[in-house]
């Protein structure tokens, strides 16, 4: 055995690995099974393609399985995420821009009731401005019969927008069909649609660092109805298994993700939490699948 490959780092072997002591031998090993023939005390470790005993026994690994379960980095973990997220009838929108970072995987489906009323109004455009998603969810419902002035959303808004700018953002919403104005000259939001999403999901992609990832995943119930955490396979299950230590995460309504490279499980259902969101952050996500909608149809 070559003295310099030996002295390189290497990992710990886990159960179930395929290793042989050529590369025609593709035999199945369990470690722990290995006192019997190679004695009680051996202690096993991965060196590339090689695998080595504390008795300087050598073995050509077998890596089809390990690779299974091996992401050289989180991107290489979206394509199964995806697949599961579209299984589930959602589009899917990757690299996601939030008001706090990006969020690696958003999916959406649309309440068909409400996409066909937003097309009977003629209300096709996507409201592609936070300010002007503020204005118009501040308006009353024509059906309501109630109103409100320029001159009072002037005032509510008075320290984050200027007069001009809400009347720059009253013309566009009234040429998109989304306001009207009363005989008085007041100000009322024709709707009949609101909220469009039938389901929400945001998921985090991560390789390590649990910690982070779940209060990325506990920030994203501010837009999401279902946020998920997405981790490798075996780290997914032993998160699982000591799930009591990260309990506030998942009480709050995370959920958990198992991936591997053929396949997304879910071990952990979020609690929905339908009252967590923001309305205003919630409405400018769902928006940004409109516009795309509604170019497609």
């Amino acid at each position: 055995m070559d003295a310099g490959r030996r002295g390189r780092p290497a990992s710990t072997l886990r159960n179930g690995l395929k290793i042989g002591r050529d590369r025609n031998d593709t035999r199945s090993y369990n470690p722990h099974k290995f006192g019997e023939s190679e004695g009680a005390n051996s202690s096993w470790t991965i060196d590339g393609p090689w695998i080595f005993n504390s008795f300087g026994l050598q073995y050509r690994l077998n890596v089809s399985l390990f690779a299974e379960r091996v992401f050289k980095c989180e991107s290489q973990m979206s394509q199964p995420v995806v697949r599961w997220l579209q299984s589930c009838g959602l589009m899917v929108k990757a690299e996601f821009a939030l008001p706090w970072g990006i969020c690696d995987l958003v999916g959406l489906s649309f309440r068909q009731r409400s996409v066909k009323d937003r097309r009977r109004l003629r209300q096709t455009q996507p409201i592609t401005s936070i300010s002007r998603a503020a204005i118009l969810l501040r308006i009353p419902e024509e059906k309501t019969g109630q109103s409100i002035s320029v001159k009072d959303l002037a005032r509510q808004y008075s320290s984050a927008m200027t007069r001009e700018l809400i009347e720059g953002h009253m013309r566009r919403l009234i040429a998109d069909g989304f306001v009207i104005k009363t005989g008085s000259g007041e100000l009322q939001k024709r709707n009949g649609w609101f909220p469009m999403h039938k389901r929400l999901v945001a998921v985090e992609l991560k390789l390590n660092k649990i910690e982070e990832v779940l209060s990325q995943a506990g920030n994203n119930l501010l837009f999401a109805q279902e946020s998920y955490v997405a981790l490798p396979k075996d780290m997914a299950l032993r998160l699982s298994e000591k799930r009591a230590r990260w309990a506030s995460f998942f009480e709050s309504g995370v959920g958990l993700l198992s991936v591997t490279k053929r396949s997304c499980n879910v071990l952990i259902r979020p609690n929905r939490q339908p009252l967590a969101a923001d309305n205003l952050i919630q409405f400018c996500c769902v928006e940004k699948f409109w516009r795309t909608h509604s170019r497609c149809n």
